[in-house]
């Protein structure tokens, strides 16, 4: 028999802020964290602006050791985890930490490092690979934040990371809740994180015509999820971390519980590489597999990916009013896209956006699509957030280029079988 799935933590690290109250409070409040980026080499490209972290101290969260062979993004990992733990109370001495895993992950965790460690060989030339530090392999691979975080809390379960784009944070999520249901584990930490806001990440995504490269001179107006005049999407960086519990494990211990994981679905749209399938059959069937799950037909809300491209923001409102019959059955559930205050997260977007999704059900508040301001698609666009809704079933959605998508299904906790 599969078990049930709760949330009883939540951490973040994000343009908005960094903890999961202040990236929250700062949503519903209209915030933008994007800016003008101030990198050497930033100033050359088409696209100048992203979402940054600031003022984020990796020393607070890291000790000696562990900053030798950790990047930005391990620490930004680190920051989310410990918040989320904390939140939910684990006492790590007082569980069975065999049974206590982690699954983080990234598209590009290693990017700044390979580039700094490039540049330092490159200049010495013959000598070059004395500069190579002993700790350059264990920074770029994409599995040791997970491996960090279990070091730090000393979990001896399921260790696990993924590498899937955009769509890795949203995997991990799902890939925990699969691993608790299936009594693989009792307690998983799921989530994602990104940091390679660098000149030749953004060229490449800029080359791509994926990048929103009319908005330098007003960066808080650059990402608009859904609306007509949208160019592209605005990178960005961060992390997230969501604590995943086994609900008899939670309750026995007294946790308190945020929600209930209560679906997955996953798919691919097996047509190109980075564009989205034009009716959005990966986006439908990755929605379909959460909701049959569950066999709900309708929820609350949808979290979208929209990232504010032209081609993916179309396809997947298509999705979603195929999903939902909206011809026949409007006006539907929610929607909204965090993406026009936060940006695009990369591997990082998932599991903030899952976040988001808890955030809404516990605070039963619908966050907006921030710069929506002429629909491309006829939808529930959400343009002020929506409070003291009823919020009970949550979806979020995340695609990542190689047509590779996941939805995951969020709703409010109810005792009982």
């Amino acid at each position: 028999m599969l078990k049930r799935v709760v949330v009883t933590g939540l951490g973040c690290v994000t343009p908005l802020g960094i903890s999961a109250p202040s990236t929250w409070e700062n949503l519903i409040a209209g915030a933008c964290g994007i800016s003008r980026l101030e990198s050497e080499g930033i100033e050359h490209l088409p696209c100048q602006i992203g979402g940054s972290v600031k003022e984020f101290d990796e020393s607070k969260v890291l000790n000696a050791n562990e900053r030798r062979s950790a990047n930005r993004t391990t620490g930004f990992a680190m920051s989310a985890a410990i918040e989320a733990t904390n939140q939910a109370s684990l006492d790590f001495t007082d569980i069975d930490c065999d049974r206590a895993g982690v699954c983080f992950g990234s598209s590009l965790a290693g990017f700044m490092e390979t580039i700094l460690t490039a540049r330092s060989v490159n200049e010495t030339q013959k000598r070059g690979y004395r500069r190579v530090s002993p700790f350059f392999v264990p920074r770029i691979l994409d599995n040791m934040a997970a491996g960090a975080i279990a070091m730090r809390l000393g979990l001896l379960g399921p260790n696990h990371s993924c590498g899937t784009a955009c769509t890795t944070g949203a995997h991990s999520v799902g890939d925990g809740y699969n691993l608790i249901r299936l009594g693989m584990a009792d307690v998983m930490l799921a989530g994602s994180a990104e940091a390679c806001l660098h000149p030749l990440a953004m060229s490449g995504f800029s080359q791509a015509k994926a990048l929103c490269t009319d908005s330098n001179e007003k960066p808080l107006q650059s990402s608009r999820p859904f609306d007509e005049s949208r160019s592209g999407f605005v990178m960005s960086e961060g992390a997230a971390v969501l604590v995943l519990e086994e609900m008899e494990h939670a309750v026995n211990r007294g946790a308190q519980i945020l929600a209930e994981v209560a679906g997955y679905g996953l798919s691919a749209d097996a047509h190109h590489i980075t564009a989205p399938h034009p009716e959005g059959r990966g986006a439908l069937n990755a929605m379909r597999g959460a909701l049959q799950d569950v066999k709900l037909s309708r929820v609350s809300y949808i979290n979208a990916h929209a990232t504010s491209t032209p081609l993916g923001d179309l396809a997947e409102g298509t999705a979603i009013r195929k999903i939902f019959n909206l011809d026949h059955e409007g006006p539907g559930p929610y929607v909204s896209s965090s993406k026009g205050s936060l940006g695009h997260l990369l591997g990082g977007a998932g599991s903030v956006e899952a976040l988001v999704c808890v955030q809404s059900i516990v605070h039963q508040t619908v966050p907006h699509t921030l710069n929506l301001v002429e629909p491309c698609c006829e939808l529930n666009h959400v343009t002020t957030p929506i409070k003291d809704a009823e919020v009970d079933h949550v979806m979020t959605n995340s695609f990542g280029f190689g047509g590779t998508n996941a939805s995951l299904l969020f709703k409010r906790f109810s005792g009982g079988s």
